[in-house]
């Protein structure tokens, strides 16, 4: 049992060693899908945290004004935002007739 152990144990050493590295991120993508995805998260933390804060927190105050300055320029970001999925994807085809891209951004 010990000798069938240590051989899985080596096998999955040696398949570390043969899978490719972990793809990194550009500091690009990252900020494009935090620039995409912040008023997103801001507004559901508002709404979720409101019962929960003083009238005067900044959650619920401050960033809704930055909340809706990011969500203007999230268009832009989409992209860089878009292209980390992809890269997760690797070579498995993400649906293309099923999903659109607006569905996709919501």
């Amino acid at each position: 049992m010990r000798g069938l152990i240590a051989g899985l144990a080596l096998l999955s050493a040696q398949a570390a060693q043969a899978a490719e590295p972990p793809k990194c991120l550009t500091r690009a993508q990252v900020n494009d899908a935090t620039l995409f995805l912040l008023p997103s998260v801001l507004d559901a933390l508002a709404a979720r945290c409101r019962p929960s804060l003083p009238a005067n927190a900044y959650l619920l105050n401050g960033a809704q004004g930055l909340s809706k300055r990011l969500a203007a320029t999230g268009g832009d970001h989409w992209q860089g935002a878009m292209s980390i999925v992809s890269q997760f994807a690797g070579d498995k085809k993400l649906p293309t007739g099923a999903l659109s891209p607006d569905t996709a951004r919501c």
